[in-house]
């Protein structure tokens, strides 16, 4: 599919404020199932954040993470990407966030997780579709294997937990994992801190400002006025009786003439 066809991220740029913010919800990379129901390209890949980021020259990005998971690729080279931006990267992990989703939440330079969310690691996993022979299995059993060993790599890198402990937790449902709360993935090194998200002085979480909230209400009251202008000048339209019985007027002439052409062409 053309690159073209991919939905942006939502994604605020205020490079007035010095701050960006993307906000990644749902799958992670193509979602085919999405792409066959509604013909739309799945939004959170990483063409669609590439075009993005070069637009930021903001010196914070804000990334708020809300996903199940998805394509792990998709999710590791998004979390190379913003890494290699040169900006500070606040993720915030937000509701039940899982898989791909987290490998993204690790690219923060400071890496949140809402008291109200969920986080879930597991075992990679290969979708699988067709005709398999015993070889194809080793050889994924040890592709596996080399995926698996990077991942707890990665988030041993600031986890507070041995490599063997993070492969324990990986392993636990049959290797699906388990959901862990905030408390215990700022216990594990996955995250830096736990935040509020009612603390209105948190500089870290996406909030309107007073003055996007008032033009917001402009740009409302705006479209209120227009839309009455609009109604006042269809009324005074409809209930003008002269307008109406000239109109009818020129459409009884029209008849009229339609049936003497008629006439004539018949005679």
């Amino acid at each position: 599919m053309d690159n073209k066809a991919y939905r942006p991220l939502n994604f605020k740029i205020n490079n007035a404020s010095d701050v960006a913010v993307i906000d990644i919800d749902g799958f992670i990379g193509q979602d085919m199932l999405e792409m066959h129901i509604t013909g739309e390209a799945s939004q959170n890949t990483v063409e669609a954040l590439k075009g993005k980021l070069r637009e930021v020259r903001a010196s914070k990005i804000i990334v708020n993470i809300n996903s199940s998971g998805g394509d792990l690729n998709d999710g590791l080279v998004i979390k190379d990407l913003l890494q290699q931006k040169g900006a500070e990267i606040v993720t915030n992990i937000q509701g039940f966030s899982a898989s791909a989703a987290t490998v993204i939440g690790q690219a923060g330079t400071k890496r949140r997780m809402s008291e109200n969310a969920f986080m879930l690691i597991h075992r990679v996993m290969f979708g699988l579709v067709g005709y398999f022979n015993q070889n194809t299995f080793r050889v994924m059993t040890k592709d596996a294997e080399v995926i698996d060993s990077q991942l707890v790599q990665m988030y041993g890198k600031s986890s507070n937990k041995s490599g063997d402990e993070i492969e324990a937790l990986m392993d636990e449902g049959e290797g699906y994992g388990r959901w862990i709360n905030a408390k215990e993935a700022l216990e594990y090194g996955f995250i830096d801190e736990i935040y509020d998200p009612s603390d209105e002085t948190d500089e870290n979480i996406d909030k309107l400002k007073a003055d996007e909230v008032s033009k917001m209400k402009r740009n409302v009251q705006e479209l209120a006025i227009q839309g009455y202008k609009g109604s006042e000048d269809f009324m005074n339209r409809l209930f003008k009786k002269e307008e109406l019985q000239s109109e009818a007027d020129s459409a009884k002439e029209a008849r009229t003439r339609n049936l003497i052409n008629k006439l004539k062409l018949e005679v």
